[in-house]
């Protein structure tokens, strides 16, 4: 048989698939969309004045102002229940009658101060409540695609460097594939950064 017609193997290692990957990734424009601005008030809920359905909040701190809110699943509290609630805060006019949304919101029944830190699973940047490939992918399109932004920031975060950028993915990979360490805490569970404070922009549904 002719050595040409047989197939060569080269045996390329992991190394070299994320070295390839991280150039792929570095090479392309880095456009990630900015947050929208964090919303964090006391004020009350209130009842829907025209009948479309919306949840409707009124912050203290906003006289005369009101905002939809988007709870997820959450059912909305009592007309009236007074509550501390985070979210993010974009433009939604047309969209029942205030001119603001608040995406993404979670609650508190008190207004005693400003929750504690957020508890997160490191690595689940996509929110699923998981760590797999879906993580790095998710991670690297925000970063690179204009992919949409990680519920929480902390997350992909995953060499807790304080930093978002390409050395998160390629750690995540490296831990996939290439039988990395663990990342630091909270990590497989939900938990709080025992160590480093949080970036902004973590609301985290998955985690109580």
């Amino acid at each position: 048989m002719n050595h040409l017609d047989q197939k060569s193997t080269i045996p390329y290692s992991v190394e070299f698939f994320l070295l390839v990957l991280a150039l792929l990734f570095a090479s392309s424009p880095a456009s990630a969309q900015p947050q929208p601005p964090l919303f964090e008030e006391c004020g009350v809920f209130e009842d829907d004045p025209f009948g479309t359905g919306c949840i409707i909040f009124s912050a203290y701190a906003f006289p005369g102002e009101t905002f939809t809110v988007d709870l997820g699943s959450t059912p909305a509290p009592p007309d009236g229940t007074e509550a501390f609630l985070t979210g993010f805060q974009v433009s939604c006019v047309g969209i029942c009658f205030p001119t603001s949304c608040i995406m993404n919101a979670t609650f508190e029944l008190s207004c005693s101060g400003t929750p504690g830190p957020p508890e997160f699973i490191r690595g689940d940047c996509n929110n699923d409540a998981s760590f797999n490939i879906a993580d790095a992918i998710f991670h690297l399109f925000w970063l690179f695609a204009s992919g949409p932004p990680p519920p929480c920031q902390n997350a992909c975060d995953f060499d807790s460097d304080l930093s978002i950028d390409i050395g998160d993915g390629v750690a995540m990979l490296a831990t996939l594939f290439n039988s990395g360490g663990p990342p630091a805490p909270p990590w497989p569970s939900c938990g709080v950064d025992p160590v480093a404070p949080t970036l902004p922009d973590c609301l985290n549904p998955i985690c109580p």
